[in-house]
């Protein structure tokens, strides 16, 4: 009885053709362990401090992007006592993008 073998014919990538794709810069701040109103405080004196000061001007960060992930984390935790797993998944999605 013959072993089922694998024969590729064409390499799937080679070196020469990978793409390397850089990193967008994250700043950590420690919030794993905070919770859902922490966070949301902490993100909208980001916000507060950030917006329209001159020091800040060439961001990394989209700042109109940033506050409606802000006000989608803030619905997204209003609406979960009520909305079971799905909703606490959503959640902590909308949380991650915070």
């Amino acid at each position: 009885m013959m072993e089922p073998c694998i024969v590729i014919k064409e390499p799937i990538i080679s070196v020469t053709e990978a793409v390397f794709v850089m990193a967008k810069p994250r700043v950590k701040l420690g919030l794993r362990n905070a919770s859902d109103s922490e966070v949301v405080t902490i993100a909208t004196k980001v916000v507060n401090g950030v917006k329209n000061n001159e020091r800040f001007r060439d961001s990394y960060v989209d700042m109109p992007a940033f506050e409606t992930a802000i006000d989608e984390f803030k619905h997204a935790i209003a609406i979960r006592p009520n909305a079971g797993k799905p909703g606490t998944a959503d959640k902590n999605e909308k949380r991650r993008k915070v």
